[in-house]
């Protein structure tokens, strides 16, 4: 509907041709480590942008189509709309995922869908829990997570003990 969410059109056509044409899961997720790589290092570098606009007053505007969508995007929006669109498939279950794109399609055809119309149609029947701070964080929010994981082996207890700890990699500030 808008240019904020121009991010959504371009990340389920990716997300939708993966599951198309992947016949070797292991090849997506290859794929998907070093597009998250490359993606990652954008963020460290300060060139991570939000996707979307929770704003309600943004102007609605044709979009470009094709190849120009891309452009539209810039390239740190358009790798991060393809891997937050995985990562809902993720969150949600890639059935559930699935099932949710065909009620999309069945429901708004050719109509404009916007960011907020989709996270709403993701989360009916209460079934997106945790979806608003998923949105806040990967849609609307720019960083990425940074995950330490760290192992110690009791001896005591003959056993290795793991942790893991989730914090926010924000993007570097330029002076």
């Amino acid at each position: 509907q808008a240019p904020s969410d121009a991010w959504l059109l371009h990340g389920l056509c990716h997300f939708l041709a993966d599951q198309c044409d992947s016949s070797d899961p292991v090849d997506t997720e290859a794929k998907l480590y070093r597009d998250a790589r490359c993606w990652t290092e954008l963020v460290e570098r300060g060139e991570d942008q939000p996707l979307s606009s929770d704003s309600q007053r943004e102007m609605r505007q044709p979009l470009p189509q094709g190849p120009a969508l891309a452009d539209f995007l810039g390239p740190v929006r358009e790798l991060k709309a393809y891997l937050v669109c995985h990562g809902l498939a993720r969150f949600l279950g890639f059935s559930r995922f699935r099932e949710r794109l065909a009620t999309l399609l069945d429901s708004f055809g050719e109509e404009e869908l916007s960011t907020k119309q989709f996270l709403d149609l993701l989360s009916q029947d209460g079934e997106g829990e945790g979806l608003p701070s998923f949105a806040k964080q990967w849609i609307y929010g720019t960083g990425c997570p940074l995950i330490h994981i760290g192992w110690f082996y009791n001896r005591v207890l003959h056993r290795l003990e793991l942790c893991a700890s989730q914090a926010p990699l924000e993007p570097l500030s330029v002076p």
